[in-house]
């Protein structure tokens, strides 16, 4: 066997595997989707909470101050993966932008009318049986504006367990025209775990992979040796 081949089959195949697990379970190959807010939004007024639950069938908003907002989200994020709360300041943080902390019923009514344009939208994933992960939905918004002066709600959504242990999260852009119709800009779709794995990407189902298939092969080389010995008239053309 050339020394090329060895090197596809014990490194490339493992990257390949690696790639195609990171979609199917994670919805992203190599990082979660970011929210580059900057090509939404030119300003940002007000920055919302809100949760919704399926017992109560209500949705609870909160506004959060300006003086409120966690400096450090930027570290912040790194930890709580599947909160949106610290996802949505990440990017806030990240592109610097300033919130005027402006609130009024028009802001409120603007992101319970998000809300519920994003649980009539059909973008919430299946469920495995036993679960439910649209038993509790946190919401986390910046409502601004963009060039054409047109609201923008940019939401940053976390679910309850789709599977064990295993969150949705959605990263949701819509703009919001003078008819005050909405129109969606951008759509993320991708999951994220607890329990003592959390922040678990590609590189680390990577180095798995390529381990697991090193040992593979190393245990079929000593086969192959051992059956070669064993079998001297056993001829095999590499």
């Amino acid at each position: 066997m050339k020394k090329r081949q060895i090197i596809v089959i014990t490194f490339i195949l493992p990257i390949l595997a690696a790639l195609v697990y990171s979609k199917y379970y994670w919805g992203y190959y190599f990082a979660p989707p970011a929210i580059h807010l900057p090509k939404y939004l030119e300003r940002i007024d007000s920055v919302l909470e809100a949760q919704y639950s399926e017992n109560n069938k209500d949705t609870e908003i909160t506004v959060v101050a300006s003086d409120e907002i966690v400096e450090g989200a930027l570290e912040y994020a790194k930890r709580d993966y599947d909160c949106p709360y610290f996802r949505l300041f990440y990017y806030i943080e990240k592109y610097n932008f300033k919130i005027s902390g402006k609130v009024d019923n028009r802001v409120k009514e603007i992101a319970l009318k998000s809300i519920n344009f994003f649980r009539a939208s059909g973008v919430e994933v299946k469920s495995k049986k036993g679960y439910n992960s649209s038993e509790y939905i946190n919401f986390c918004m910046a409502i601004g504006k963009n060039g054409n002066n047109d609201n923008v709600v940019v939401l940053a959504v976390g679910g309850a367990e789709q599977s064990n242990d295993h969150h949705p999260q959605y990263n949701i852009v819509y703009n919001i025209d003078k008819a005050n119709n909405f129109q969606l800009v951008k759509k993320d779709v991708y999951f994220e775990d607890v329990a003592g794995v959390e922040g678990a990407r590609i590189h680390i189902i990577l180095l798995i992979f390529i381990a697991f298939w090193t040992l593979l092969l190393f245990v079929v080389f000593v086969v192959f040796t051992i059956v070669k010995k064993l079998l001297p008239a056993y001829q095999v053309k590499t």
